[in-house]
């Protein structure tokens, strides 16, 4: 019997912008009134953005920052108490449990110190290094010639971001800049 292929996530629905977010987005392309091209390129980035970013929380919801190294101690715990040799289990058990015990024992605890290592992520920064790309790309082909300026850019972007209801407070210029020249993935 053939197997089905899963099929691929259904892409989000466009976001619909409001009237005022369309016309302050206009004037910073220097146009009357928003392409609907870039409406649509627009509705399906920030649709996009907002999906990724409710999908983060949720994630994060779920489990604490620390919460793996935590679970990876309480089962190396829970082993060396297994086999430890007052635990009540038969030899039997013991000689054949120990072994793999003391290996798996070794290998989640490098593993614990290689994650707290890691350098911690901030989602929203990543999304973000992920987002802005994308939007310097629909301004940069929707732009007419006198308004393709940095500032306008940096507008374009804020405007768009604050109109999916993102918080931008603690992005300044610089960080912004860093989001926006960072490399399109596609």
């Amino acid at each position: 019997m053939p197997h089905a292929k899963p099929s691929a996530p259904e892409p989000p629905e466009p976001l619909a912008l409001p009237r005022e977010a369309r016309r302050r987005l206009a004037r910073l392309l220097g146009r009357e009134e928003l392409p609907l091209r870039c409406y649509e390129e627009l509705g399906s980035c920030l649709a996009r953005y907002l999906e990724t970013t409710r999908a983060e929380v949720e994630r994060k919801n779920r489990s604490a920052p620390g919460d793996v190294e935590a679970a990876i101690a309480n089962a190396c715990q829970t082993l060396e108490e297994l086999v430890g040799l007052d635990s009540g289990i038969d030899a039997d058990s013991l000689r054949i449990l120990r072994p793999h015990a003391r290996s798996f024992i070794s290998a989640a605890r490098d593993r614990i110190t290689e994650l707290l290592r890691m350098p911690r992520a901030y989602s929203p920064h990543e999304l973000l290094r992920q987002t802005c790309p994308r939007l310097r790309a629909i301004f940069e082909s929707h732009v007419a010639a006198g308004a393709n300026t940095r500032q306008n850019l940096r507008r374009f972007v804020f405007e768009a971001l604050f109109a999916t209801g993102a918080r931008t407070a603690g992005i300044d210029a610089a960080r912004l800049d860093e989001y926006l020249d960072a490399r399109l993935k596609r």
